[in-house]
């Protein structure tokens, strides 16, 4: 869980069990299908040591995803997408992709904290016990 800075506003998000679920029930679409391309311009850019460049992901997707992780940290005060969106001041998402300071940086690096390191962690772990039997 971490707090991101948009605008004015502080937003608490989180990368939880319950990202996919209220990802996919408020969107109709999985997750994953969304991350992975964030993923593989975050992989392309650890091989080269370049910083990461979010500008091919889509604008749409990143406030999505923001979204669900804001709804994720706090299910019972978020309100469905457009509610939530509608409410934002004009320039709250300025900074989405910012060059100085990008909030999608943060809204990436929660994924990889929360939802996405453990998801790896708890395969090999199972590798490991498996191969141990």
């Amino acid at each position: 869980m971490r707090d991101v800075k948009l605008g004015d506003m502080t937003l608490r998000i989180s990368a939880n069990a319950l990202l996919p679920i209220v990802f996919e029930d408020e969107f109709r679409r999985d997750l994953m299908t969304v991350v992975a391309p964030i993923v593989k311009v975050s992989n392309a850019a650890s091989t080269t040591g370049e910083p990461v460049d979010m500008s091919s992901v889509s604008i749409a997707d990143m406030e999505r995803v923001l979204w669900a992780e804001a709804k994720a940290a706090d299910p019972h005060n978020v309100p469905s997408f457009m509610p939530w969106l509608e409410s934002l001041d004009d320039d709250a998402l300025s900074g989405l992709f910012d060059e100085k300071d990008p909030v999608a940086t943060e809204i990436f690096e929660e994924l990889k904290h929360g939802f996405l390191s453990r998801r790896t962690a708890t395969r090999q772990t199972a590798a490991v016990k498996t191969s141990h039997k």
